[in-house]
């Protein structure tokens, strides 16, 4: 694998990053306000409920759990290709293998439209 080459440089940032050393574009970035914690998760629960409420009105035959588990599919998906992506230059799409596991998890009337 091509990231474990890097795993010095990783730790190094990773490391920098633990004792808050300014680089020049947080430098720049103070300048602006900060934006509250509390609208993260304000679009981060509207988001939630708007997913939920879409799968139940429209026919979608998709459990709630199926949304869940897409969401953590993309969370623990997310610093692997954001890694691979960074140091290659390269895109790595999940798609096939995420309707692969969803393949074999979803029971088999799902498959049926």
């Amino acid at each position: 694998m091509r990231t474990v080459w890097y795993r010095r440089n990783i730790a190094k940032r990773f490391r920098s990053s633990l004792k808050d050393e300014r680089d020049v574009h947080c430098r720049l970035m103070q300048a602006y306000t900060e934006v509250p914690d509390w609208w993260y998760a304000l679009i981060a629960l509207v988001s939630l409920i708007m997913g939920i409420i879409a799968i139940e009105i429209f026919p979608t035959h998709m459990p709630i759990w199926g949304f869940f588990f897409g969401l953590l599919f993309a969370a623990i998906f997310s610093i692997p290709v954001g890694m691979i992506q960074a140091i290659t230059n390269g895109n790595f799409q999940t798609n096939i293998l995420a309707e692969l596991i969803a393949g074999y998890v979803f029971p088999t009337n799902l498959l049926r439209t």
